[in-house]
């Protein structure tokens, strides 16, 4: 399992890359995505997205 972040639905609070414990999530144009190298999976930021852009691949 891993994670994606859906560009469109993205809202690019930083949510997500605040609560990564990893470092895994990076800026990509106005959204976020997340590094697969970097990510544990642990759904962090899945949990901490206020607007659901972010979804199991």
């Amino acid at each position: 399992m891993s994670f994606i972040i859906m560009q469109d639905a993205c809202i690019a609070c930083g949510a997500c890359r605040e609560e990564c414990p990893n470092d895994a999530v990076e800026p990509s144009g106005a959204a976020f995505r997340i590094i697969p190298e970097k990510c544990s999976e642990c759904a962090s930021c899945l949990e901490n997205c206020p607007s659901g852009a972010i979804v199991e691949d």
